[in-house]
């Protein structure tokens, strides 16, 4: 039988293959330092996961992200009150 791409590990066990339930980018969402909401129609495509990435603030040390939901396909980030809220993207994919 074909296959299209198969990577083994070094002691030979099948790592990936097509049948491999691996991740896939959906959206990006800037959040622009606020909180928002934003539907996300890819995550009806599998099982959501989204990770957060600051753009800046780092080196300030008061490093406010935002706390993320989901209901549906619909991503809500709020950021709680105090200082230095930083603009973040928020990288949300499917398995």
């Amino acid at each position: 039988m074909a296959y299209g791409l198969r990577i083994w590990d070094a002691a030979g066990n099948l790592e990936l293959d097509i049948s491999t339930n691996a991740g896939r980018i959906v959206a990006t969402i800037e959040t622009g330092a606020t909180s928002g909401s934003q539907d996300v129609p890819g995550f009806a495509t599998g099982a959501p996961f989204w990770t957060i990435m600051p753009l800046g603030g780092l080196a300030y040390g008061n490093l406010i992200l935002p706390s993320v939901s989901r209901t549906g396909t619909t991503l809500t980030w709020t950021y709680a009150s105090g200082t230095g809220p930083v603009n973040c993207i928020i990288i949300c994919g499917v398995r």
